[in-house]
């Protein structure tokens, strides 16, 4: 990248036909390895539908908790918090999802 910036230097204003063979191809090559982003995104996918799942055990496990919580207030709490607690956290993760697919569209 260095020597492209002296030659660069050297070109600027002027018009000769060594400079432009010089600058050209590297201003007019595309790139022949476009970041391939399936792999990172596969990764991303999977973390997302397993923290969905554990998000939604919870929420599972919070309506079995409020269910048998038997009218204890302290139970009952503690099992709403649950779901509460779980019901963010799925959007967190929904979010996240998104950010990053958005994130990795705009990459690649």
């Amino acid at each position: 990248m260095g020597i492209f910036r002296i030659i660069g230097a050297v070109c600027d204003g002027v018009e000769s036909a060594e400079c432009s063979s010089a600058l050209s191809p590297i201003s007019r090559l595309p790139n022949p390895n476009p970041p391939d982003t399936t792999n990172i995104t596969d990764m991303f996918n999977v973390a997302y539908a397993l923290a969905a799942v554990v998000a939604m055990g919870f929420i599972i496990w919070g309506g079995i908790q409020y269910i048998n919580s038997t009218g204890d207030p302290g139970k009952a709490a503690k099992a709403k918090n649950t779901i509460v607690f779980a019901v963010i956290g799925l959007v967190v993760v929904l979010l996240a999802s998104v950010i990053t697919n958005i994130a990795l569209e705009v990459a690649g």
